[in-house]
Order: C-alpha cells, then sequence, then structure tokens
C-alpha cells in the first residue's frame, strides 16, 4: 500500500515532519524561536513545488503521473509475488 500511495505518503510525511517539529521547538524554546527555525516556511510539497515557479497544473499532473506509476509498480509487484 505504501508503493501505491507513495505521492500522498510524501506528501503526509513531509506535512508530519514539519509539524512535529514546530511543535517540539515551541515546546522546547518559545514560539519566538520555533517560528524563525521552521523547516520550511510552507508545510506541503505541491506549496512547495509553486513557489519554486511550478505552475499548478504542471504540479498537479506529475503528481499523477507519479500517482500512476507507483500504482503499477505496486501491481507488479504484487503479481510477481
Amino acid at each position: 500500500m505504501l508503493i501505491a500511495g507513495a505521492v500522498f505518503a510524501a506528501e503526509t510525511l513531509s506535512v508530519l515532519i514539519q509539524t512535529t517539529t514546530y511543535k517540539v521547538r515551541k515546546r522546547r524554546y518559545g514560539k519566538e524561536y520555533a517560528t524563525p527555525h521552521k523547516v520550511s516556511e510552507w508545510r506541503r510539497c505541491i506549496t512547495i513545488l509553486k513557489k519554486l515557479g511550478w505552475a499548478e497544473p504542471q504540479v498537479v499532473m506529475r503528481f499523477y503521473i507519479l500517482g500512476v506509476l507507483s500504482a503499477m509498480i505496486a501491481l507488479a509487484r504484487s503479481r510477481c509475488d
């Protein structure tokens, strides 16, 4: 399932890492330290790619392609076992 949902897993992992590190730093050092020391200014991979200059339809299409490829890999792997 992790292979089939690779795009969703990567997106979720990105949000979890950034949210967790912010909360830990906020609890340990305070909000004044945690806010400027975020892992990334944006939470989601899509937002990061858009800020790098990719158009939203391009980002969405690439994620669709990656989703289809990862589903095909998962199906091929399940048939080989």
